[in-house]
């Protein structure tokens, strides 16, 4: 029988701010936020135990005494893994120290704890927009860690005085404006900021024309807008002067209201008839 079945060395890895504490006694790497999920050391078990299922088939003999300590040998392992749990919790306790709560397995000789660490200052943002903290252990026994480090993303208090709208740029279809940087805010933003986005192509007509007579050969009628104004935001080049539109000549079909002309990319607005 393959000795295999019994790991030489488990550890655990307990993920906590960034923070990675190696716990001897595990053998497969587990994460964890706030608090512990599913064992690896538990998927591990069960398969040692579909392993010595498998030797059924062939239970004559010896091998029944093999399939006996394979058993024995996978509940003892599960016990341990469930026994040697270690979990960490922590929490602010107030705005000088952080306290990390250790929660031990039933077959641990030692009882739940706290570690708790006095913080540092928050170091200055680094290229990648994070900062660190250093935690340094105020009080706990020897299983806690001397120091542990946090770590977070920056945030810039970054506000800004919205400035106007310059006007439409035809050949970009763009407008744009420029914020300045309030005094309240922190010294490292820039000064300014500036902010683009499209232009909107709104060409608003008039529709006093009537509609023609019904073309045999399409089932449509038309009818002629003539322009009547524009936004301040769209160079007239961009409206044409007449705009000609179309519908089905059985009744039901009128075309009443704000219309959309070529694929979205020109509002059409037109008065109802008097």
């Amino acid at each position: 029988m393959n000795g295999g079945l019994i790991p030489l060395e488990w550890k655990q890895t307990v993920e906590n701010k960034n923070k990675e504490t190696r716990v001897p006694g595990m053998e497969s790497t587990l994460y964890l936020g706030k608090k512990a999920s599913n064992l690896d050391g538990w998927s591990f078990s069960t398969r040692s135990i579909f392993f010595c299922s498998g030797l059924t088939k062939s239970s004559a003999g010896k091998m029944k005494v093999y399939l006996t300590v394979c058993f024995m040998l996978s509940t003892f392992i599960l016990i341990e893994a469930v026994g040697h749990f270690h979990d960490e919790l922590f929490r602010d306790s107030d705005d000088q120290e952080i306290v990390y709560r250790v929660t031990r397995g039933a077959h641990s000789k030692k009882k739940d704890g706290e570690c708790r660490y006095k913080k540092g200052p928050w170091s200055e943002c680094d290229s990648s927009n994070m900062q660190k903290k250093t935690l340094t252990l105020k009080k706990g026994d020897s299983s806690c860690e001397q120091t542990k480090v946090i770590s977070r993303k920056c945030k810039k208090a970054c506000k800004y005085d919205k400035g106007d709208w310059s006007e439409c740029d035809v050949s970009s279809n763009t407008r744009a404006r420029t914020d300045s940087l309030k005094p309240e805010s922190d010294s490292s933003c820039d000064p300014t900021r500036t902010i683009s986005k499209k232009c909107k192509k709104v060409c608003r007509y008039s529709k006093q024309a009537a509609w023609s007579d019904c073309d045999p050969a399409t089932g449509q009628k038309t009818k002629v807008l003539v322009l009547k104004k524009f936004r301040s935001e769209v160079a007239p080049q961009q409206c044409e002067a007449n705009k000609k539109i179309t519908k089905p000549c059985h009744k039901g079909s009128g075309h009443k209201g704000k219309g959309r002309q070529g694929k979205g990319r020109i509002h059409i607005d037109y008065d109802e008839d008097e």
